[in-house]
């Protein structure tokens, strides 16, 4: 049996990833929510999401009425 190990800077990549791709982190995250690698991708992928989400919103702003 092979068993994956990843380190927490991979598992961000990941994380930075998937944010292109998905718009939720349910459906982006194949780790399990309680396990440490499911913790730092939802951390991550969340984050990202709030800064992606936060310059939308600053752009949209700015944007000529």
């Amino acid at each position: 049996m092979f068993i994956e190990v990843l380190t927490p800077d991979e598992i961000k990549r990941e994380a930075q990833t998937a944010v292109v791709s998905h718009d939720n982190v349910n459906d982006a995250c194949r780790f399990p929510f309680d396990s440490e690698a499911g913790r730092i991708f939802r951390e991550e992928f969340l984050w990202i999401r709030s800064v992606l989400n936060a310059k939308a919103t600053a752009d949209a702003e700015k944007a000529p009425r």
